[in-house]
């Protein structure tokens, strides 16, 4: 206890010495912990100021540049070091993986893209933006948005399916700790989930698999070439998986500050007709634009190296 006390006086004692940039950044900080719920003990308070700090400035830099084509935004993940962010809402370099388990996704579409006239496409209002939590369960997250919009799609009906069976009994992945999103879209066509409220998301792998099956169950998977890619997006929202390393701080705009290293599963929902993409992320709503973020036209983000769909 004396030594929290300690630490505390000499917290504020350190305050109270900022310059005046400073001190608007810490009552900024302040303010940010409110909205977000966000509450830190001892050295915690230091560091996570620190790495707020940085980030703001960050913010700031990249909203200055009058040639930047997106903007940035603090947000929930204001208090996070690109490290701990990375470690946290990413995976490593998956694609090798992908590579390796697109064996065994049915067929991989190859045929030349079709000469279609529509210019535009949005997807972005059928399904709910969702948010994964501390949890590293985008694969299931992009494997459930792709089942979602195939039922709309084919249906006409809007559900609201779980990821938590996904990342509980899919045991070809790993639950919080990364997936295989084609392997997750196999494993819907062949067990079936159920729907959110039967079977809530807790941002974290239970003990045991509660429901190994489910009444919603596809048809299959299919992996979509980028020659096909757009021409497949006009039919039904695709997973894909993408270069999410810089994502952190988007606010809106169209993205493009990325390499074709892929680690984040997302759905991609549209384009426009400047062919910039839309996509649907799993952060929550107040992440990007609502939810979801506009990517430059071309294999931006690596979106059409590794495509599927629910069939």
């Amino acid at each position: 206890m004396k030594s929290a006390v300690i630490l505390l006086i000499g917290l504020l004692s350190a305050v109270a010495y900022l310059n005046k940039e400073e001190n608007d950044s810490y009552t900024e900080f302040q303010r940010w912990k409110i909205e977000y719920g966000k509450s830190y003990t001892g050295q915690q308070e230091v560091f996570r100021f620190f790495n707020f700090q940085i980030n703001r400035n960050k913010v700031y830099k990249h909203n200055s540049d009058p040639n930047k084509t997106y903007f940035m935004r603090m947000n929930q993940f204001s208090d996070l070091s690109q490290e701990e962010f990375s470690l946290i809402y990413l995976t490593h370099d998956i694609s090798e993986d992908v590579m390796e388990q697109n064996q065994i996704t049915d067929e991989i579409q190859n045929t030349q893209e079709n000469d279609k006239t529509i210019n535009s496409v949005d997807w972005r209002k059928i399904t709910q933006v969702k948010d994964q939590g501390q949890c590293a369960g985008c694969w299931a997250f992009g494997a459930v948005g792709a089942a979602e919009a195939w039922f709309y799609v084919k249906n006409k009906t809007t559900v609201i399916l779980s990821e938590q069976q996904l990342i509980d009994c899919d045991t070809q992945s790993f639950g919080c700790n990364g997936g295989y999103q084609n392997l997750a879209l196999k494993y819907i066509a062949n067990h079936g989930l159920n729907d959110a409220r039967v079977y809530p998301y807790t941002q974290k792998q239970s003990a045991y698999c509660k429901y190994d099956s489910g009444p919603y169950k596809t048809n299959g998977a299919q992996g979509v070439s980028s020659n096909n890619f757009k021409s497949f997006l006009t039919e039904y929202p695709l997973l894909v998986v993408v270069d999410a390393t810089n994502w952190q701080f988007y606010g809106g705009g169209v993205f493009k500050d990325c390499n074709r290293s892929v680690n984040h599963a997302v759905l991609a929902v549209g384009f426009d007709e400047n062919d910039n993409w839309f996509v649907k992320n799993s952060w929550g709503i107040s992440w990007g634009e609502k939810g979801f973020i506009t990517l430059a036209p071309g294999n931006t983000c690596g979106i059409t190296s590794y495509a599927y769909r629910a069939i």
